[in-house]
């Protein structure tokens, strides 16, 4: 088995058995440790992978090196616990679970996410944290904290790779988003790689056949190979001396890389390879056949001194001989040519340049007579072309915050300009790169935002991308009613009384709530109030009638019906009530009359209410029926009339759109002669009263005794309208 060594440490005033030091273990093996405090101290835990940290005797499983610490406080000072809890897949340092802590102490905390999850943020107690989504963190123990640390998995993306040409693959497959990939593409026998195609725009070099591509999307990309070209390589000597392949022109296949040897003849010795090889000072090396090729191997008589070029670059660019050191004989006269880069230029030759024939052409010679230092200087021309951004995505995106992922086609800065209203800029990243990410924080739930991101080129050509939107999540602002504070029930005229209730916020953002009061159908006032995420306010309306009678009065959610009644002496209320009933009578009697005789003479059949064509009760039975238009009903002994159905219909429908929700006839428990009406949800056993579809009226198997012979009316007259429940006049 393999040794591992356990460091055991002490922060504190204590003692540990092992004793505090480096101790070595066999593999596996479980160590029994205790830390043990110095008179006057405590213990407060153990740092580090032990089985229970909090335990001043616990174990710990040398499975690899470890090091442990044992924590001691003064006696008396304040401990607190923190707890860490993981929400999806990841890991924690300190790891899971509880650990005691002094009063005071700063805790290093991290979040490592599992493969193919990646760190939300920290909830829970964050008040001492400084940014909860930042997966490292610390905690200032002045109370016992529970944190978790919040991990979401992320989406899989599909990498399809196809061959053009004759050759194979290698990266094709399912990966995490953002996960980079790496690829190659293989030419057959006789084939050469070209390039890649297809969904090229995260791919680092689509002209490299060993690459990598970055997944943010499914790709579908190809590999191109074309046959290859036969190219000629030329091999001379100068000096005595011979090569091996011989001297003369060899033919290959369009990459080839091609073993070259140089054999000096005897009192003779190699110098240097001419020409486009792998290092021209070595008597064997390669060149790789991309062209058609001319090489020459240099060799000198024994005794010849022989000096050193040492050739570099300043700038962007090429040069033959290459960059490096190569030998030459003495008094050899070597060409020498600097080729600038795509926007670069040369810039004359420095250094060792007293034999180098002129300094300011790229293709000059230099006499060597010495060891000579030259540098080819390339300068950037004028840059006026701006980076392209042909990538543009928000990934990662919660309540508060959203990843901003862009590419551009050459190295330059990243910054993102994001607004609901007003617009706010990012911090300026002066880094230059080409795959660009920048972490938009502190946002608003539930709201979209609209983003464009710019980037800054070495030469400071800016481009600015277009607009681009993403909503962050959350719910939206929803509105709970709770808390009916109403006492209404009979009221003297001139009378004030309130309504309260109390509205909440339960969604994530700031919203707008309108409550409306209406009495008899007609809308009396609106309170408008704007409530923060989780906020609360109570609404008061105020209710005062000067005219006897009874009245519906609904509030949002809450409907209920109250009678208004004169302070003492003369009830004309009730004498205009009982003159009313007996026209009511007269009327009904002279109908009945009229309607009796014209059934006689027309024989025309009259639509009449019998009593052996009311419902009869049961407990388990709805009755539902869509009404004839302008036709009075009974139910159980109840009369409705179609005006009392039309106006209970409207007032329903102006409060809710639960088709659950009704009217409900209930007895007022401290009036129990009297009838109201409040909105209600249906019951199990309620006899329920349909118009056209519509549930207007519920009424319980425990007031359909009192419901015989009853009428439920609208009225309208100079003194108001409302609903009357009041006794059938008998014909």
């Amino acid at each position: 088995a393999e040794i591992f060594t356990l460091t055991i440490a002490v922060n504190g005033s204590g003692s540990t058995n092992p004793a505090v030091g480096e101790h070595e273990y066999q593999e596996g093996e479980v160590v029994s440790i205790t830390a043990t405090p110095d008179e006057g101290w405590q213990f407060v835990n153990w740092s580090g992978d032990v089985a229970d940290p909090n335990s001043a005797s616990t174990t710990v499983t040398v499975d690899s090196g470890k090091t442990v610490t044992a924590n001691f406080s003064l006696a008396g000072v304040t401990t607190y616990t923190l707890t860490i809890s993981i929400n999806g897949q990841g890991t924690t340092s300190p790891s899971e679970g509880a650990y005691n802590y002094a009063e005071g102490t700063v805790v290093d905390i991290s979040a490592n996410s599992a493969s193919g999850w990646r760190f939300v943020n920290w909830s829970g107690d964050t008040s001492t944290i400084d940014d909860i989504n930042d997966p490292d963190i610390t905690i200032t123990m002045n109370g016992n904290y529970a944190i978790t640390a919040n991990f979401s998995e992320l989406p899989q993306y599909t990498l399809t790779i196809d061959v053009d040409g004759e050759g194979s693959t290698s990266g094709a497959g399912t990966y995490y988003q953002g996960e980079k990939i790496n690829i190659r593409a293989n030419p057959a026998s006789g084939w050469v790689f070209d390039n890649w195609s297809g969904d090229t725009s995260t791919i680092a070099n689509i002209n490299d056949p060993t690459t990598s591509i970055i997944m943010n999307d499914d790709y579908n990309i190809t590999a191109n190979f074309s046959e290859a070209e036969i190219f000629t390589l030329t091999i001379a000597v100068n000096g005595s001396g011979s090569t091996n392949p011989a001297v003369g022109e060899h033919e290959y296949q369009e990459g080839t890389v091609v073993n070259i040897s140089a054999i000096p003849d005897q009192d003779w010795q190699f110098v240097s390879w001419s020409g486009d090889v792998a290092n021209p000072n070595s008597a064997s090396t390669t060149i790789t056949m991309d062209a058609d090729k001319s090489v020459t191997a240099n060799f000198s008589p024994f005794g010849i001194t022989t000096y050193i070029l040492t050739i570099s670059i300043n700038g962007q660019g090429t040069t033959n001989p290459s960059e490096g050191d190569h030998s030459y004989t003495k008094g050899r006269v070597v060409s020498i040519t600097a080729t600038p880069e795509e926007g670069w230029y040369f810039d004359g030759w420095s250094g060792d340049i007293s034999t180098i024939a002129n300094v300011i052409n790229p293709t000059t010679t230099i006499t060597m007579n010495n060891d000579a230092e030259i540098t080819a200087n390339f300068g950037k021309e004028d840059d006026s072309t701006a980076p392209i951004i042909p990538v543009v995505l928000a990934a990662n995106i919660t309540k508060t915050g959203a990843d901003i992922f862009w590419i551009t086609d050459e190295p330059s800065d990243s910054q993102v300009e994001s607004w609901a209203s007003p617009g706010q800029l990012t911090p300026l990243d002066t880094t230059l790169v080409t795959e660009h990410l920048v972490r938009l924080t502190d946002l608003a739930p539930s709201t979209t935002y609209h983003y464009k991101v710019m980037s800054k080129d070495e030469a400071g050509n800016l481009t600015v991308s277009d607009e681009y939107t993403f909503a962050t999540t959350g719910i939206a602002a929803t509105f709970v009613i709770s808390d009916w504070d109403t006492s209404i029930e009979e009221l003297d005229t001139g009378k004030e009384v309130t309504i309260s209730f109390l509205v909440t916020n339960s969604g994530d953002i700031t919203g707008s709530y309108q409550a409306s009061l209406t009495i008899n159908g007609d809308a009396e006032e609106a309170r408008e109030i704007t409530l923060a995420a989780a906020a609360s306010q109570e609404v008061i309306f105020t209710i005062t009638q000067n005219t006897t009678g009874i009245y519906l009065v609904t509030v949002d959610e809450l409907a209920l019906s109250f009678t208004v009644e004169p302070k003492g002496g003369i009830n004309w209320w009730l004498i205009m009530g009982i003159i009313a009933g007996v026209l009511f009578i007269i009327a009904f009697c002279v109908l009945y009359i009229i309607r009796r005789i014209r059934s006689k003479t027309e024989e025309i059949p009259r639509l009449q209410i019998t009593e052996e064509e009311t419902f009869e009760e049961t407990e388990e039975k709805d009755f539902e029926e869509d009404i004839e238009e302008g036709a009075e009903v009974t139910y159980f002994g109840l009369t409705i009339t179609a005006l009392a159905r039309l106006k209970l219909k409207e007032a329903l429908q102006s409060k809710t759109k639960d088709p659950n929700k009704g009217f409900r006839i209930t007895v007022p428990t401290e009036k129990p002669s009297q009838l109201k009406m409040i909105l209600d949800n249906e019951r199990e056993g309620d006899q329920i009263i349909a118009s056209n579809g519509t549930k207007i009226l519920f009424i319980g198997q425990d007031v359909i005794p009192m419901l015989e012979g009853m009428i439920i009316d609208y009225q309208v007259t100079a003194e108001g309208s409302g609903f009357t429940i009041s006794k059938l006049s008998k014909d």
